[in-house]
């Protein structure tokens, strides 16, 4: 996630993970290119039997782990917009800004899958969380990442929500 807008009026950041995705079309290429060999071969079953595996993986994987997030701060409207668009479409949340005082990160451990001589090993997932004067807080995303996306987000929400708005 990187800041691509920061004003008096507006704050947004957004993302793309173009690295995942490009190793995902990777791993999907590999049974398109083999039910195109099976096709040219005329045997039409296996052929068939990996365009579905492919267009599975591509829906699938694609759905869920791809997908273009954007968080806009709009001081005008007085609302905070998290959107999150991708093949199976876009999904959108508004929050107002009144009481909004800035975000955090949550943080929370998980125990990676054991490996043999090795251990488990523990993992440290993190997620932006929107901080409100005498309220709860509310998480922006449901899902916990292993990324640095949480304090990229809460520190620019921190430094734009500081600013004061111009008269």
């Amino acid at each position: 996630m990187k800041v691509r807008e920061n004003t008096q009026e507006r704050l947004r950041i957004s993302g793309f993970p173009f690295g995942l995705a490009v190793a995902l079309l990777m791993v999907i290429a590999v049974p398109c290119v083999m039910s195109a060999g099976y096709f040219a071969n005329g045997m039409l079953v296996p052929g068939f039997v990996l365009a579905g595996i492919a267009l599975m993986l591509l829906i699938g994987c694609f759905g869920v782990f791809v997908r273009h997030r954007s968080i806009v701060l709009d001081r005008a409207a007085q609302t905070l917009t998290v959107s999150e668009r991708g093949i199976l479409g876009t999904k959108r949340q508004v929050h107002p800004m009144q009481g909004l005082t800035g975000a955090s990160v949550q943080t929370r451990f998980a125990r990676s899958s054991s490996t043999p001589g090795r251990g488990s090993k523990e993992v440290r997932l993190t997620r932006p969380v929107l901080v409100y004067d005498g309220g709860p807080s509310k998480p922006l995303y449901e899902v916990y990442a292993e990324n640095d996306d949480a304090s990229v987000i809460s520190t620019a929400i921190n430094g734009w929500v500081g600013r004061p708005a111009q008269v």
